[in-house]
Formats: structure tokens, C-alpha cells, sequence
């Protein structure tokens, strides 16, 4: 993980959990048709998907990225 990601992660007042991609599918079936890497936010009982692996792999750098969930978690 880079070190300014790990670092903004840090950051942020959200609970986090990582999982591998096998570890994911397993927790959660419902979403065996999502591509990963992906980021998902738990509200609740429901979980949403907040950027998607085509998002991810978008992003020129990290910086951009961080800049994405920054924008989609202020709409939260």
C-alpha cells in the first residue's frame, strides 16, 4: 500500500476492512459480479458501492484517487 493512500486512510474516521478477493467473495456472494479492486461503504445493514475497479484503474495517480473518495464520501 503507498504511503500517502495508507496515510489518508488513516485519516478517516470510518471503521475499515480489507479483504482479499477471495475472503470477499465469500463474506459476501451478493456481490460476486463485482470486478475488484473496489471500495464499498457499509451504512447500516446495506452496503453500496462507492468506486469502482474501473474507477480505480481510471486514476492517473494516487493523489486522484484519493481525491475521488474524498468527493464521494462528502456526499455520504
Amino acid at each position: 500500500m503507498r504511503r500517502e493512500w495508507r496515510n489518508f486512510l488513516g485519516s478517516l474516521s470510518y471503521q475499515k476492512v480489507f479483504f482479499h478477493k477471495k475472503e470477499f467473495k465469500k463474506a459476501h456472494p451478493e456481490f460476486a459480479y463485482l470486478e475488484l479492486p473496489s471500495i464499498l461503504m457499509k451504512i447500516g445493514d446495506k452496503i453500496t458501492v462507492l468506486i469502482t475497479a474501473q474507477e480505480i484503474n481510471a486514476m492517473e495517480n494516487v493523489d486522484d484517487l484519493i481525491g475521488l473518495l474524498g468527493k464521494k464520501l462528502s456526499g455520504v
